[in-house]
């Protein structure tokens, strides 16, 4: 939870954070079913450091929030980085 909430506030700071404080903060979001902050921490991480990891994540929320061809389109992002 410390993750998340360090990880916004960098975020809403900056515009920037270390890419697995992201990542972290993004899978205790997940757990909460914040899938809103999961894409923005996701999304953040991804753009910094692209991984296979990160980029499921963020796939995971686009599916949730129902953008569907968007979290198509990162899945297919994901096999890339593999």
């Amino acid at each position: 939870e410390d993750a998340l909430r360090v990880a916004t506030w960098r975020l809403d700071a900056d515009g920037q954070a270390d890419p697995a404080l992201l990542e972290q903060a993004a899978v205790v979001a997940r757990a909460a079913h914040d899938f809103t902050a999961v894409e923005r921490l996701a999304r953040a991480a991804g753009r910094i450091a692209p991984t296979a990891s990160r980029t499921l994540l963020l796939g995971e929320a686009l599916y949730e929030l129902a953008a569907f061809d968007e979290a198509g389109i990162a899945h297919v992002e994901m096999l890339r980085v593999l």
